[in-house]
């Protein structure tokens, strides 16, 4: 096999700097100011939060991990009434880009959400848990090891129909449109060269082929790629390659983050709630669903 060698590999986590959840930046409030600047050289390797979110819909609270600088929409624009940001260790993007990072800008990809469910939840349908965090890294290892099939679900992108098309793109022979509904699909995952080089092992890739376009899009980064009923990865980054039929994704491993998801964490982050809420027909939501 060509990748014998990364198969029968063990999986290595990068270390993680023990940052603990009073320790935000300087640079980083917790009311949703942003303080927008170029990272010195010999910063401490924390993340700045992009962009606060605000939905009509408040329910409970849930962990979101994903990049957080919406432009467009998006899974925790959605389904989120306000983001708590926090931070963890920039090991990975150090890793992948060395040269951007000294004085690139930060990213956040670990926070807090109210979220509230999209479905009934009962017997048949449930929230997808996380794997115990002892386990993490055993089910992550069996992820890539095994190239399990797991289901995804964001918004992704659908193609347009044809009496849409703009003369570019009727030139072009493609174009897509965003969807209006959360879509579920499963991918295989594989061990293409973005995942494999480098011995990167934060990222988990997935695959498609086939006639029916199955691609995650633009504001899908967040999402979960559950795999044998649990969380294991979070959506990251997708394409497509369209005459070919192929799609691809990448996702970030949750195993990465397992020493941010503790009790002592999600409380801190819990205890910077705030009330606000957005509105509906004009009319302001201060709760939440039910009596």
């Amino acid at each position: 096999m060509v990748y014998e060698e990364w198969y029968a590999d063990t999986v290595h986590l990068p270390p993680i700097n023990r940052y603990g959840p009073s320790d935000f930046p300087s640079y980083l409030d917790l009311v949703g100011r942003l303080h927008n600047r170029k990272r010195k050289i010999n910063d401490p390797l924390m993340y700045r939060v992009h962009y606060r979110v605000y939905h009509p819909l408040l329910n409970s609270m849930a962990i979101f991990a994903g990049h957080t600088e919406v432009i467009d929409k998006a899974p925790q624009r959605r389904h989120a009434a306000s983001f708590f940001p926090h931070h963890l260790c920039a090991e990975r993007h150090v890793r992948i880009f060395p040269d951007y990072w000294e004085l690139g800008e930060y990213d956040l990809d670990i926070g807090l959400v109210k979220s509230c469910f999209p479905f009934t939840l009962n017997d048949v349908v449930t929230v997808a848990p996380l794997p115990k965090y002892e386990d993490m890294e055993k089910k992550y290892t069996q992820l890539i090891h095994q190239s399990i099939t797991c289901l995804v679900v964001g918004w992704g992108k659908i193609l347009k129909p044809h009496h849409l098309w703009s003369a570019a793109e009727v030139l072009e022979g493609y174009a897509d449109i965003d969807p209006r509904v959360l879509h579920h699909a499963f991918r295989y995952s594989d061990c293409t060269e973005s995942c494999r080089g480098g011995k990167q092992v934060c990222t988990v890739c997935t695959s498609h082929h086939g006639p029916e376009f199955n691609s995650l899009g633009h504001g899908d980064s967040g999402g979960p790629l559950i795999c044998n009923g649990l969380v294991l990865a979070v959506n990251s980054a997708g394409g497509f390659n369209y005459t070919r039929n192929h799609t691809y994704a990448s996702h970030i491993a949750l195993a990465c983050i397992k020493d941010y998801i503790t009790p002592q964490h999600l409380n801190f982050l819990s205890s910077k709630k705030d009330n606000r809420f957005y509105w509906i027909d004009g009319q302001p939501v201060t709760k939440g669903p039910g009596p």
